[in-house]
């Protein structure tokens, strides 16, 4: 189940970024057969429509499986083996894959998206998620500019990425980086100062398709993100406070303003002034 990236040098696969959503999609192909997943690094695992894992595995009879980890998936996923999943020219061979039933979010962005790429395959190399160019680089060669590696959060572990932010109480809590949501969210009102305005219906895209949520824009001010050694690495942050939301999540709106180092534990932003605004422009304060 080990990808041929292992013995490659570094390999660049194409991003689609989708806009007003930021839904981030790459192209590939299971068994042959080309498919367009959405890169989510909030899913633990890599997951397929249940009707094209039937067109394009057609001898497999998925069967429904107990997930080890979670996933944001509103459903019961069924397991199926693939011969060769590929990402771009990278290619994962004999790899498990979940097959789900998968339309909402095909019709939100009007156009086909066959499936997840979970943090089971995305985890298992070194990359870099650069939303500002357009592309995945795995095994990269340039790594200078990241700031300091971020606190990964390890409580609870199911194989996401999990930051530690500072709550308004002084305590650490924790973000989960989620480019399969279009938004970044706080889930807790007493975290972070929301605009005095009443809470509006607003629609946030992620694998379950647009989900409509009472919120309100957060005031914009400071994020900071526990390091690894110690200290804080700041951003400037605009989230929206939302109390439905499961937890925080460091959205795809926030993430397109930065390059995303991920080899876990390791995590670390690398800031790009190209479209970044007055809040999300990265500050060091260590």
């Amino acid at each position: 189940m080990l990808s041929n990236l292992l013995l490659m040098a570094q390999v660049v696969v194409p991003l689609v970024v989708c806009e007003p959503t930021h839904m981030l999609l790459v192209e590939g192909s299971l068994d042959g057969t080309p498919c367009t997943l959405v890169f989510d690094t909030g899913a633990t695992h890599t997951s397929f429509d249940e009707e094209f894992i039937a067109k394009a595995l057609p001898e497999a009879h998925p069967e429904p499986v107990m997930l080890a980890g979670t996933s944001n998936a509103n459903f019961v996923p069924k397991f199926a083996m693939s011969k060769t999943l590929k990402v771009g020219e990278v290619a994962f061979e004999g790899y498990p894959v979940m097959a789900i039933p998968f339309p909402p979010l095909s019709q939100e962005l009007g156009r086909p998206v066959h499936g997840i790429l979970g943090m089971d395959i995305i985890g298992q190399m070194p990359l870099v998620l650069s939303v500002a160019k357009g592309e995945i680089i795995f095994n990269p060669d340039d790594m200078a500019g990241f700031g300091p590696p971020l606190k990964f959060d390890r409580r609870n572990y199911d194989g996401s990425p999990r930051l530690m932010y500072l709550a308004a109480d002084g305590t650490y809590k924790t973000m989960l980086v989620d480019s399969g949501s279009s938004l970044s969210f706080i889930n807790d009102p007493a975290d972070w100062p929301a605009e005095e305005v009443e809470a509006a219906t607003m629609g946030a895209t992620d694998v379950n398709g647009r989900t409509a949520m009472a919120m309100r824009p957060g005031k914009p001010g400071t994020l900071q993100l526990k390091t690894a050694k110690g200290g804080d690495y700041a951003i400037r942050f605009r989230p929206l406070v939302n109390p439905g939301a499961p937890c925080s999540y460091l959205g795809a709106d926030t993430l397109r303003h930065f390059d995303l180092f991920l080899r876990l534990p390791w995590i670390g932003l690398r800031p790009v002034t190209d479209g970044a605004d007055q809040f999300t422009n990265p500050i060091d304060k260590e």
